[in-house]
């Protein structure tokens, strides 16, 4: 399952980010966003607008092309 197709309160395991480009990914890690990590949806802009996801006590906010990379699987 890819981050981009997650709903407003769905919790996820993220699986792969080897889907996201080397850029974004290193900035996923600098937040500390990585593999086997537990995440929350917490919502959908309108309009395909950004993800915002709850992970380890923060917000962050991630575009749908990008999400689009990430594989997660629900807990």
């Amino acid at each position: 399952m890819l981050l981009s197709n997650c709903t407003t309160g769905d919790e996820l395991r993220i699986i792969d980010l080897s889907g996201v480009n080397h850029l974004t990914r290193k900035r996923l890690h600098d937040l500390g966003v990585h593999e086997g990590m537990k995440i929350r949806c917490q919502t959908g802009m309108l309009f395909g607008g950004p993800l915002i996801l709850w992970a380890e006590e923060q917000k962050i906010g991630i575009r749908r092309k990008d999400a689009a990379g990430i594989e997660v699987e629900p807990l």
